[in-house]
């Protein structure tokens, strides 16, 4: 009885490394990208949990924007962050952090952030990132 030879396709690997590609592209650069419908409609619950621990800590609503590899850039005032003392920052972004990342609608595959910026110019106020809630 002959033996069958088993043949690879080299064009499997092709697809399995452009996937790879692709998603190592959306990690690097899926924060400079706005959400699409999809998610928009899957992390509604964990955007409507974060409205509202911005407006605990704030006192103001914000303005948030999902981006496509589920980061969260969020506008405040400057003045409503800095309400906040500055020993009590970190503790604060965690929690809000923490109501973002705990949602199971949010992929943390894609290593997403929360960040804080000044309504008025922009300027970065906080970030938290992902893996920081694993240590």
């Amino acid at each position: 009885m002959a033996e069958k030879e088993i043949k690879s396709d080299s064009g499997d690997g092709f697809i399995v490394g452009l996937v790879l590609v692709a998603l190592i592209a959306l990690v690097m650069f899926g924060d400079w990208f706005g959400a699409g419908e999809n998610v928009l409609a899957r992390t509604k619950t964990a955007q409507r949990r974060l409205s509202e621990t911005i407006n605990k800590y704030f006192m103001e609503d914000g303005r948030m924007e999902i981006k496509m590899d589920d980061s969260v850039v969020i506008y405040i005032s400057k003045s409503g962050y800095e309400h906040i003392p500055y020993p009590d920052r970190e503790t604060v972004m965690k929690e809000i952090g923490d109501v973002w990342f705990k949602d199971d609608r949010v992929q943390l595959l894609l290593l997403p952030k929360v960040q804080l910026r000044d309504i008025k110019t922009g300027d970065t106020l906080a970030t938290y990132r992902c893996y920081r809630m694993f240590y």
